[in-house]
């Protein structure tokens, strides 16, 4: 007869529900605030991508986009085209809804938080959905589920994560590790630090007998390859720009790397009074306030007037080397600690320190610029760390809700002000073809949503080196897109005609962007994330003049 459930305590299946309806919840979520959102950032050029994918389905690579108001190859962009390819299928089905485009990242949002909480049940069983809960509704998850790789190789790094974090992985989570691995390469190359991780697993756990399954990723890379040499005659993943960067330049990104990290890790509060307490973690607290000290020193100079932003980069700098330090501690304790287990109980920790490790290396070399989003494959990493020890640096249920609070909080308020920037740009390109009417012809320069939404409104696109505008025509610039600048044959013929701010609302107060990108590419002068109440965009509505008369000759 089947054992009768002890009076007070759940039974299997109450908590399987618990937990369904946990991951369901967060989910929606997690889901809501971006269903309705407008195409932002690099959203243009990959629904430009995937609507020559949807014509051009043997020849992805082979046709051009418009970034930064100037025709580029396709294949001069750093991703490869798996994601594309289904953004194209969804586009061919549907149309170009931004609501099952959207959709569609929704289900790569649903597959991680699934397989991240698999993971986590393994790292700590009895509060698996508290990091969860973490994971998906935090300041990286939440604002980032745009029509972006981001998400769905976070989504493949979970699948990955969760067949090797295991103490016996078998022959099917070697495969699963291997086949993630390789659609991830697929879908950003990021996740090529993913293959000599699985290769450190085989080895540390001495399964050479699963050598084979790293034949899999390399033969998708191969594949892949052909395909592009069939495309446009070149591979692509070889033909990436690559130049030596010196120095200070790589100790720069380290430190924009770090910052950002502080910046989206508020929970690190709550590891605050265990660290203090005990003498032998009192260090690590030594080590943020020494960040925090050598940013104050390093942005305390006459030019730099806004003390609140000053603040928060001194807060994010010793949020991230605190964490840091606490990850370092927890990866060589770990390691220390079970040197005399059998290997596959002592290769978890090696195995998210080094996937930990290997994505900060190649975010600092190989990307172009510091985003929030760069970070966030990284994540589910950093967090299982943690759930390992989840008794030793969060031991009170009080100092859990604060984490908890913290981070679903900031991850809630960041991602409806983005949603509500976002949709400046949707909104403000039909009210300026509506201002100044559509018998005129209206050029645009910026890119992102802006030149989504300006393009769709009826205007025209401005191209560097080939638009040559008339006189009478109208041009339309948006202050803190990307741009490039007003060509100077063009600067002289301009009049301003008007200028159109976008002020702020509280629930954009505390803000992704201003006065750049910011959480989407931050810099020395730009936060991760910031405090203003300056407007949001500002729109500049110029005319174009005749060419100016030429002076006389000297007589």
């Amino acid at each position: 007869m089947p054992d009768r459930p002890v009076a007070g305590k759940p039974t299997a299946t109450f908590r399987a529900a618990k937990v369904a309806v946990g991951l369901f919840l967060i989910w929606v979520c997690a889901t809501a605030v971006n269903l309705t959102k407008a195409v932002h950032i690099d959203d243009s050029a990959h629904l430009q991508i995937a609507r020559w994918i949807t014509n051009n389905p043997l020849h992805p690579m082979s046709g051009v986009v418009v970034v930064r108001n100037a025709a580029s190859p396709i294949r001069d962009l750093h991703q490869p085209h798996l994601f594309f390819y289904l953004m194209a299928a969804v586009m061919w089905a549907f149309g170009e809804s931004l609501i099952a485009l959207h959709l569609l990242v929704a289900a790569f949002t649903l597959i991680a938080l699934v397989f991240f909480h698999l993971a986590a049940a393994h790292a700590a069983p009895r509060h698996a959905l508290f990091w969860t809960a973490l994971f998906g509704l935090g300041p990286v998850f939440m604002p980032g589920q745009n029509i972006m790789t981001d998400i769905p190789v976070t989504a493949l790094w979970c699948v990955f994560l969760w067949a090797l974090v295991r103490e016996v992985p078998g022959c099917r989570h070697y495969v699963f590790a291997a086949l993630a691995a390789a659609v991830a390469c697929l879908t950003k190359y990021t996740s090529l630090i993913l293959l000599p991780v699985l290769l450190l697993a085989i080895i540390v756990r001495r399964d050479w007998r699963y050598l084979w399954v790293l034949v899999v990723p390399l033969l998708a890379l191969l594949g892949w390859s052909l395909f592009n040499y069939y495309d446009y005659g070149g591979v692509h993943l070889l033909g990436r720009p690559r130049a030596w960067l010196p120095l200070w330049l790589l100790m720069e990104r380290t430190v924009l790397w770090i910052l950002g990290l502080g910046a989206a890790s508020p929970f690190v509060v709550a590891f605050l009074s265990e660290l203090a307490r005990r003498r032998t973690t009192r260090p690590l607290l030594l080590a943020g306030l020494a960040g925090a000290a050598l940013m104050l020193i390093w942005r305390l100079r006459p030019e730099h007037r806004l003390f609140a932003h000053v603040l928060l980069r001194v807060g994010f700098m010793a949020n991230g080397c605190l964490l840091i330090a606490v990850m370092a501690n927890l990866v060589a304790g770990g390691v220390r600690n079970n040197k005399n287990d059998t290997p596959p109980h002592r290769s978890c920790h090696l195995i998210l320190g080094v996937t930990m490790l290997g994505a900060f290396l190649f975010v600092v070399a190989f990307a172009p610029f510091a985003a929030i989003r760069h970070i966030l494959p990284a994540t589910p990493a950093i967090l299982l760390l943690l759930a390992h020890h989840t008794v030793t640096i969060i031991p009170h249920r009080l100092w859990r809700y604060a984490a908890l609070t913290a981070t679903i909080g900031l991850g809630l308020i960041l991602a409806i002000s983005d949603w509500y920037y976002a949709d400046v740009y949707r909104k403000h390109a039909e009210i300026i073809v509506a201002r100044f009417g559509k018998q005129r012809t209206i050029w645009f320069l910026g890119s992102w949503g802006w030149e989504w939404y300006a393009r769709a409104a009826g205007m025209q696109q401005y191209v560097v080196k080939h638009t040559k505008p008339q006189e009478g025509d109208l041009l339309v610039t948006a202050v803190f897109v990307d741009a490039p600048p007003i060509p100077p044959a063009l600067v002289h013929r301009l009049k301003r005609v008007e200028t159109i701010p976008v002020p702020s609302r509280p629930c954009t107060y505390v803000r992704t962007a201003w006065p750049c990108a910011g959480y989407y590419s931050y810099n020395t002068e730009c936060l991760p994330w910031t405090i203003s109440q300056m407007p949001i965009e500002i729109f500049e509505v110029f005319e174009v003049q005749g060419e100016p008369a030429a002076p006389p000759p000297c007589p």
